[in-house]
Formats: C-alpha cells, structure tokens, sequence
C-alpha cells in the first residue's frame, strides 16, 4: 500500500507502523503531486518530483462532464483558476468494485484521482505533454 515516485521512492516513512483502514495515512509523508490536461488530449499525473506516474487521455462530453480513462467526471470550473471533479460511478462499476475490494477498478481510480470533495488549482505545467 501507498504511493511511490516515478523512480520508486515511497511516500512512508521507513519503518513506521503500516496503514490500516481505521489509519489509511499512518506512517504518511505529506507529498504534493500534479494532474494535467493538455490540449493534445492527453492526461496525467506527476508524482512529487515532477515525474509523470499516471498517463491517458480525455475528452470533453459537454459543458460539465468531461471523460479521462474511459470514466464519466462531472466537473466545474471556477475563475479559470479551479477545477472540482465529481465522478460517475455507475453501478456496475460500484458492483465491479465492491467484488474486489483490493483490485484497482475504475470506481477505485475515479474516487482516488479527485478526491471528492477537492479542489484542483491550475498552476504552469512545465512537464506536461
């Protein structure tokens, strides 16, 4: 469990206690990492050293749904400098997850690329394609 660099480096501190679901972020360092949308189409994510650790693309579906992976977000945009992302999880996608609750699903990987709830804030993007 937990997240790890593009080069592998993890985001827990060597020799703490391991996360439980009572304490999923025990023995967490606090990382900060990045998503991208660029005009190609393509979508990503950069671990906390730029590194690109999450690639695909998206498309927009309307003025408030767009699509990334396959998976439906609704989202909305604030001052051009905010985006919030609400995912749509169908329920074969619940049921898929529920079937394999260790397994990366798509309901998995929606809930924990937005965070719901979270806001995203655009800053430059130096690395992105």
């Amino acid at each position: 469990m937990g997240q790890t660099s593009a080069t592998g480096e993890s985001s827990f501190k060597t020799g703490s206690p391991k996360p439980t679901r009572a304490h999923p972020c025990r023995g967490a360092i606090a990382r900060k990492h990045s998503h991208f949308f660029a005009a190609s189409g393509k979508f990503g994510s950069l671990d906390w050293q730029g590194g690109q650790v999450d690639d695909g693309s998206y498309r927009l579906v309307n003025r408030t749904t767009v699509k990334i992976n396959g998976v439906l977000f609704h989202f909305a945009v604030k001052n051009a400098k905010t985006l919030r992302l609400v995912p749509v999880l169908t329920r074969a996608m619940i049921r898929r997850a529920i079937a394999h609750p260790n397994g990366f699903t798509p309901a998995f990987w929606a809930v924990t690329v937005v965070y719901p709830g979270q806001t995203w804030t655009r800053v430059p993007c130096t690395r992105c394609g």
